[in-house]
């Protein structure tokens, strides 16, 4: 089984899978850390399920920047280094 931990740089996961609200404070927070994250060359990855947390993003069309995972699982499973 392919985990994070074997890769050489860890990502940083944001689940969001348990939030019901999803504002602009969330999304900037967000985006502070994909921007870091991409400075820095660490892959973040968001975990995000709930239709409202998914349509701010769509909304943004920031889900063709940012990839959005159905699990922390699948989250973890990604192996591909273009993938973030």
């Amino acid at each position: 089984m392919n985990t994070a931990s074997n890769e050489p740089i860890r990502p940083l996961i944001i689940d969001l899978h348990d939030v019901d609200f999803f504002g602009s404070a969330g999304l900037n927070a967000v985006l502070g850390c994909f921007n870091d994250g991409l400075a820095n060359g660490v892959k973040v990855r968001l975990v995000a399920t709930n239709p409202i947390v998914v349509r701010v993003f769509e909304l943004t069309k920031l889900d063709k920047a940012l990839v959005l995972y159905p699990s922390l699982d699948e989250a973890l499973q990604v192996r591909d280094p273009e993938t973030l």
